[in-house]
């Protein structure tokens, strides 16, 4: 049996296909996504897209 995985915070479905969360699909930060939320992703089938990009701040869409 496969363990239940949480969602990351304020996870829902938009419309089918899309996805919101606190931690977005689309990260544009130079630090690592959380484990947590990437074993989720995987377990649901949504990637993740990761453009590490440097600046003043990070910038979650």
């Amino acid at each position: 049996m496969a363990e239940a995985q949480l969602p990351p915070p304020n996870f829902a479905v938009v419309w089918s296909g899309v996805f919101r969360s606190a931690f977005p699909v689309v990260y544009l930060c130079p630090e690592e996504y959380p484990e947590t939320h990437l074993r989720f992703l995987e377990a649901e089938g949504i990637a993740l897209h990761q453009f590490g990009m440097t600046g003043s701040r990070c910038l979650l869409l």
